[in-house]
């Protein structure tokens, strides 16, 4: 679900607020609940679509929803994924032109260091407001 955010205020966690443990940190598992004109979990439609509902008829707060692992994010730090993306262009183009062997290659190495320094920074934000 990349492009979705959530501001945290660091600086009153950072200033030594004695209300630190009440922000959310990287790391976290949250469920939400949406109240108005249609109230319950928001949820995904499963494994393989990432798009989120709110379905009001499958739980409430005090009956919460069977699948309520649907209803379950975890908070990530933001991801990079334009080095990835370019390189599944260019392979996907592949199938209908021949492209210059040496910028797939140079597309490749971008995306793998990019999903390795997405992994880096994932892990050194762990547990961080």
């Amino acid at each position: 679900m990349a492009g979705h955010g959530l501001k945290i205020d660091t600086a009153a966690v950072e200033a030594g607020s004695s209300n630190a443990a009440a922000y959310l940190h990287i790391g976290d598992t949250v469920s939400f609940y949406a109240e108005g004109r249609v109230s319950g979990f928001i949820s995904t439609l499963g494994l393989v679509d990432d798009r989120v509902v709110v379905q009001p008829r499958s739980g409430d707060l005090v009956h919460p929803p069977a699948k309520f692992r649907d209803c379950i994010f975890k908070i990530l730090p933001m991801q990079r994924y334009s080095a990835q993306e370019q390189f599944k262009k260019a392979t996907a183009q592949r199938q209908t032109t021949m492209p210059n062997v040496v910028i797939l290659g140079k597309l490749q190495t971008a995306a793998e260091q990019e999903r390795t320094q997405s992994k880096v920074e994932t892990e050194k934000l762990w547990g961080t407001p």
